[in-house]
């Protein structure tokens, strides 16, 4: 009865956002586990199921309108946006590789698989980095393994093995809503209504989230479980004997360790926290088996499991975090900045063309006003993503947009966004006539005639959908027994490689090609029916000239590229191009 009673108790939030964690936990068991099949798949989904119809049903019988109509207009919005698209499933960089990743976790209903192809290229480089499959590594035996944290990726795995291409918008989808209406809840512990649903607005839909939406990147994951672990935090410093939001907070803190390297620090400072509140350790220490060491224990398996299984990930991010604190030292030391590094006037500008800097600079003020006032409560946030202001000197990310704004939005746009509401918040309490509702309405309208230049490109955005439909042609042409080699530019863009959604999507051996010499080195000819290269046009005379007869030139294909970006522009516009290619065949 007692667990009927504190359920009944929960808020519509709480029984959400624990569905959520439960689900996603559950999920990744499942992977680390190799237990990625249907049902497990849809009992483990099953808690997050529940938890959404109990808490609409509740905001009904209610009639919480407002919370009803943010999840309404945040649903709205995931659906207009996402629906009739393709997902971000061409390879080259990181969210191709982790939407191959879980579409093979799904099929394959675990971490590894392999193929023709893949051996045969493991033939040539043996173990560690599989250059010629981006984002993934060569087992001892083998087999292919993600080298991208997997709490994500089992996530999108979850939805991905029923509903296919759509699940991964679907999966995407779900976060978005979290994130809103978890922020509107993180803003309405210190301001009102209003400014609490105007702030969940700019939070959702500014071109940044809208942006992320399309991409399958951690960062949609993560936003959610920062979001989540500041107001849970929040909470707990306000009610510290309620077991409600200790459970949200290590839940989510150990969520992280699972998502994103930054996880660890996110971590680290939850734990510090808690220790470090006299009332807060009078409550773990009440039940120190049950509050602390079995959660410990558990957290412990499950990490260690996951180191050993995605040993490759832990490899590559230990070589980039140590490269990348050399680079901090050198550059703080006054030598010059490294080649993922953007200057605080690059970064304004970048800034400013995407519709942000607004946010940056009243959200900086926001926080000098919070610190001056010792608002303890509402420092948290900030205190939280702390660690992350490092971005904002060096992002440790390519620094061509808006690919380089990833690095921003997880944490540091919803903690500027937060402090933004709440210096307006605090300027309502010094200046009666800001509350007015006349007011209220002009800086909301001055606010989105700032977004607009950036909103309508973000809000047409469709960049994978024509290039899919390019795609398919390609696989009809070649069979499941040919090894399709694929040049980086074929498609116009090295960061769209055709090649991926060609082996996962349409089950081609195709591969991602770069070296000259492996075609002679692939043991072809007894392990495939054809040998097949694509290129991109301007490279046609050169391939000839290299293997002359030895090429027989099969078709051509036309690949068309659209691209937001504000490169070259004040602000973020669509471009579109076309990217001709040659299909060759190769003689035995």
């Amino acid at each position: 009865m007692k667990y009927i009673a504190f359920w009944q108790n929960l808020s519509p939030w709480a029984r959400v956002m624990g569905g959520f964690l439960s689900s996603s936990f559950l999920l990744l068991m499942l992977t680390l586990f190799g237990g990625m099949y249907t049902l497990p798949i849809l009992l483990s989904l099953l808690p997050l199921a529940l938890s959404i119809g109990s808490a609409l049903i509740h905001l009904f019988l209610k009639r919480d309108w407002l919370r009803i109509g943010i999840i309404t207009i945040l649903t709205l919005g995931a659906w207009y946006n996402l629906t009739g698209e393709i997902p971000s499933i061409f390879t080259g960089r990181d969210q191709g590789s982790i939407a191959e990743a879980t579409w093979q976790l799904a099929h394959h209903h675990q971490l590894t698989w392999t193929n023709a192809s893949i051996q045969a290229f493991f033939t040539i480089y043996g173990p560690g980095t599989a250059l010629n499959f981006p984002g993934f590594a060569y087992t001892d035996s083998g087999s292919l393994i993600t080298q991208f944290p997997l709490g994500y990726t089992a996530w999108l795995a979850g939805f991905v093995e029923w509903l296919g291409l759509a699940g991964y918008h679907v999966a995407n989808g779900l976060l978005f809503l979290l994130t809103g209406w978890t922020f509107f809840e993180l803003l309405r512990v210190f301001v009102r209504r209003t400014l609490a649903f105007i702030g969940t607005l700019i939070v959702s839909f500014s071109f940044l989230p809208i942006w992320m939406l399309h991409s399958t990147l951690t960062e949609n994951m993560a936003i959610v479980l920062f979001t989540a672990l500041a107001y849970a935090l929040i909470q707990l410093r306000q009610h510290p004997h309620e077991r409600l939001w200790y459970i949200i907070s290590i839940s989510a803190a150990s969520l992280f360790l699972f998502v994103r390297i930054e996880g660890f620090l996110f971590f680290g400072i939850t734990v510090l926290l808690i220790a470090c509140t006299k009332t807060l350790r009078t409550f773990l220490w009440e039940h120190p088996w049950k509050r602390v060491f079995l959660p410990l224990l558990f957290l412990g398996f499950l990490f260690l499991r996951d180191f050993f299984i995605n040993l490759p990930f832990y490899k590559m991010i230990g070589k980039a975090v140590l490269k990348n604190w050399q680079e901090l030292i050198v550059t703080a030391t006054g030598g010059a900045l490294s080649p993922t590094s953007t200057t605080t006037e690059n970064l304004f500008r970048i800034f400013t063309s995407y519709g942000l800097i607004l946010f940056f600079l009243v959200g900086s003020v926001g926080i000098i006003l919070t610190l001056w006032r010792g608002h303890r409560l509402a420092l948290l946030v900030f205190l939280l993503a702390l660690p992350t202001f490092i971005y904002l000197i060096d992002g440790h990310i390519t620094p061509d947009h808006p690919w380089m704004l990833r690095r921003y939005f997880f944490t540091l746009w919803p903690t500027f966004v937060f402090f933004s509401i709440l210096a307006w918040h605090m300027a309502e309490k010094n200046f009666e006539y800001i509350r007015r509702p006349q007011t209220t309405l002009f800086i909301f309208l001055f606010v989105f005639l700032v977004q607009y230049p950036s909103l309508q490109a973000a809000w047409k955005t469709d960049e994978y959908t024509a290039l899919y439909t390019a795609t398919q042609s390609v696989a009809d042409r070649v069979s499941g027994d040919d090894l399709l080699l694929v040049n980086r530019l074929a498609s116009g863009d090295p960061f769209r490689l055709v090649a991926g959604p060609l082996a996962f999507v349409f089950e081609k051996q195709a591969v991602y090609f770069f070296n000259p010499e492996d075609l002679d080195r692939l043991p072809a000819k007894n392990n495939f029916r054809r040998v097949l290269l694509l290129v991109p046009e301007e490279t046609k005379e050169l391939i000839q000239n290299t293997w002359g007869a030895r090429l027989i030139e099969k078709a051509v294909f036309t690949f068309p590229q659209s691209t937001t970006t504000a490169q070259q522009t004040l602000s973020p516009q669509i471009t579109k191009n076309t990217t001709r290619a040659d299909l060759f065949e190769k003689k035995f």
